[in-house]
């Protein structure tokens, strides 16, 4: 019983150091590789990972996996011999600026033997040997990122602050003046300084209160920056406004709620010789009066009726005239109810009319 004992100690060890040296046959010199901070590269960064063959077989590997377009890698195809070294070569496109962190993950023919490579970084957002890429619209002296300065979608019960940069792409330094002009919602700010020097990037600072602004609805404004050579610098700022919505957990408490008797209405064969006035039904089907904040008509569409509000179980009708100008074909347009419906506080209305030859 005791010798019996024995082999089988001697045979777990065998077997544990077997499968040890199997699971543990590829040693890298790191798995790990910290890029820092880089500027925005006009190429893929790229790495070698070197490896060495511990085990006393030859090793094949059977992939390197990765998760993304923007990496791709290059290893062995053939057996690296016992005490052999090999390399394995990543590389990653960086598609925007920020923080990164790229695994891939190779595997071994035969084997469960597995390894997780890793590239960590930091591409710097601006890079001035990039700038026309960077900051593609020129506007007076300064290059910015995009046309307008969006501050994307806001709701009416908080103010929002962005930061926009800007690079100056003259040979001087630009220096703004505090001759701002500004609509009262927007206060205009400047980042740690008024001078931005020649070539240097610089930002602007904008504070939104949508409260102040009292509307709904995808809406553009105008601020004029003045400099000391009297240049003025006219920027649009764009904000999608969205009524408040408040969220409740009991579907029994009392709430307003929207209903419209088409999301998207088609009339085919419509007169080409007068404007298409047609009529769509909103029902508030809640146990509170509905709201109607704002309704909001695209271009070549009109909206005639003026609904404010909406008590429980009524209806009212929304009269919208769509205008073609007489010419043939199909014409879309829509409408859009912004509204104190908690759950649809922003219905969009399709309208698709065609127009007979």
């Amino acid at each position: 019983m005791k010798l019996q004992l024995t082999f089988f100690v001697v045979w777990l060890v065998a077997a544990f150091s077997a499968v040890a040296q199997d699971s543990n046959s590829l040693v890298f010199h790191t798995e790990t590789y910290n890029f820092g901070r880089l500027p925005k590269p006009k190429q893929a960064i790229q790495y070698e990972f070197v490896f060495q063959n511990t085990s006393n077989k030859p090793v094949l590997l059977h992939d390197v996996e990765v998760d993304c377009a923007c990496m791709t890698t290059n290893f062995p195809k053939t057996p690296i011999e016992p005490n052999e070294e090999g390399i394995i070569a990543v590389s990653f496109s960086p598609y925007r600026a920020g923080a990164f962190d790229k695994e891939f993950h190779v595997t071994v023919l035969g084997s469960s033997e597995a390894h997780n490579l890793r590239i960590k970084g930091f591409i710097m957002p601006y890079n001035a040997e990039h700038t026309e890429n960077d900051f593609v619209h020129q506007n007076g002296s300064l290059r910015f990122r995009q046309k307008n300065l969006n501050l994307g979608t806001l709701t009416t019960h908080i103010a929002v602050t962005k930061k926009f940069h800007f690079h100056n792409s003259t040979n001087k330094n630009v220096t703004f003046t505090q001759k701002i002009v500004a609509p009262p919602h927007i206060k205009v700010f400047f980042d740690s300084s008024m001078t931005v020097k020649a070539n240097q990037i610089g930002a602007v600072v904008l504070t939104y209160e949508p409260k102040l602004k009292n509307s709904f609805g995808y809406l553009l404004d105008e601020i004029v920056l003045e400099t000391q050579t009297k240049e003025k610098i006219k920027l649009t700022v764009a904000a999608d406004i969205q009524p408040d919505t408040y969220i409740t957990t009991n579907a029994s408490e009392d709430m307003p709620n929207i209903c419209i008797s088409e999301a998207v209405r088609t009339l085919e064969n419509v007169s080409p010789d007068k404007d298409l006035v047609t009529e769509f039904v909103v029902r508030n089907v809640g146990k509170i009066d509905l709201k109607i904040h704002k309704i909001a008509a695209s271009e070549g569409c009109e909206v005639i009726s003026d609904v404010d509000a909406i008590a429980p179980n009524e209806s009212r009708i929304i009269k919208v005239k769509l205008m073609h100008n007489g010419k043939h074909g199909n014409h879309d347009r829509f409408f859009t109810i912004y509204s104190n419906d908690p759950f649809k506080s922003k219905q969009v209305i399709a309208l698709r009319a065609n127009v007979k030859e």
